[in-house]
């Protein structure tokens, strides 16, 4: 996982967000360095007017519609959610309701996830719990991908009205990484910490999701390099805007090997 700086995999990806920026008119601030989030907004902020000429969607740059630093990111119009349909094929759900912020953008990430499984999806204002309890009861929804912010509230309103729900994938920002969650652990909970909406960079599999501690594995989507518990990742496919040696906004520690196989990471 540790990644010596331009060794022969990153040097690639340097060439593609290379050509990738130059689209947008736009360049790495210093040639092949490590990139901050402030870097990466002022970046955004000069490829806004060109946004609408080229063909892709936009997702925000943080979790807070007001956040004044808050920027568009371009994402490819067909960008998975790997880490999703991977959680809904674990569990095998059945029938899914969402409660992201619609201001998230996420919708066309999770309506692709639950198509490739065949499972219906039932979209639920996070504020319209009365309307989730109600769903919930009268159906036979069976999985919940929520905000970590509504996440308990949710499943309180559930427990009063003597309901359960069998699987939950939680989204955690990056900003606040190092929360746990107290639901019921009889159910399959599934934790996620993301970049950006519906960028993952830490997910977890079947084994971690046993664990009431917040213990991750690195995104299959980035290239990661870790020194000294700070962490940066470069986008692996092709996108209209990839990330390139972006520093994390946490630090991390190596755990260990996972039962699947996987090195465990956890946010100090």
């Amino acid at each position: 996982m540790n990644a010596t700086p331009l060794d022969t995999s990153i040097r690639e990806r340097l060439d593609a967000a290379q050509r990738a920026y130059a689209a947008w008119g736009a360049s790495l601030p210093v040639d092949g360095e490590r990139m901050t989030v402030d870097q990466l907004q002022r970046m955004l902020a000069g490829i806004a007017p060109r946004f609408d000429a080229l063909g892709c969607r936009a997702i925000p740059t943080s979790f807070v519609h007001d956040d004044p630093l808050l920027r568009a990111l371009p994402r490819s119009l067909t960008s998975p959610w790997a880490s999703c349909l991977s959680f809904l094929r674990d569990v095998q759900a059945r029938s899914v309701m969402t409660r992201l912020p619609a201001f998230w953008q996420s919708e066309p990430a999770v309506h692709a996830s639950c198509r490739a499984v065949n499972a219906p999806i039932l979209v639920n204002d996070p504020d319209n719990i009365p309307l989730a309890t109600a769903a919930i009861a009268a159906t036979k929804i069976d999985t919940i991908i929520t905000a970590a912010e509504h996440a308990e509230s949710c499943a309180t309103s559930l427990h009063e009205r003597g309901l359960s729900m069998r699987n939950w994938l939680i989204v955690h920002p990056a900003s606040t990484p190092h929360h746990s969650s107290s639901i019921n652990r009889a159910a399959h909970v599934y934790q996620e910490i993301h970049l950006f909406p519906g960028v993952p960079v830490l997910t977890q599999c079947p084994e971690r999701a046993k664990d009431i501690t917040p213990v991750f594995h690195a995104s299959e989507e980035f290239i990661w390099e870790i020194e000294d518990g700070r962490a940066y990742v470069t986008t692996v496919r092709d996108d209209p805007f990839p990330l390139f040696r972006l520093e994390l906004p946490f630090s991390v520690r190596l755990d260990g090997a996972c039962a699947c196989g996987r090195m465990m990471l956890t946010c100090v």
